[in-house]
This record gives C-alpha cells, sequence and structure tokens, in this order.
C-alpha cells in the first residue's frame, strides 16, 4: 500500500478567528499514479494518535513519501 503513495499533504483549516468551531486537520495521500484521486484522512477520527506520532511511524514505514506542509 505504502509504495503506491507519492506524497502526503497534511492542512489545517480553521473556520474563522472569531469562530468557537475547533480546527480541522486533514491529512492528504496523493498517489503515485496521478489518474487517481487523493485520499484524505481527518485527523480527528483518528483516536489516541497525534500527528507527530503519525508523521513518524508512515516515515519509518515508507521513506520515500515526500511530505508537504504548511
Amino acid at each position: 500500500m505504502w509504495q503506491e503513495i507519492e506524497q502526503i499533504e497534511y492542512d489545517i483549516y480553521r473556520s474563522s478567528m472569531t469562530s468557537s468551531e475547533p480546527t480541522s486537520r486533514i491529512l492528504y495521500f496523493y498517489p503515485k499514479n496521478q489518474e487517481e484521486s487523493a485520499v484524505s484522512l481527518d485527523l480527528d477520527d483518528v483516536k489516541n494518535t497525534s500527528f507527530n506520532e503519525l508523521h513518524q511511524e508512515i516515515s519509518q514505514l515508507a521513506p520515500h513519501i515526500k511530505w508537504l506542509f504548511p
């Protein structure tokens, strides 16, 4: 599975500066095959895991993946 992914983009969305809504943190997984669509993962849906833990784990399993940060 990891060999099919070319890059992962980490994105942060804020509703607005005055909003009480929480910030959304999304990972976008872009496949090497440009004809396929990216897959997104909302980190709020992943329980008991931080971005740093995910980044470290994925980087160890698939060091070829390029990371894009905001």
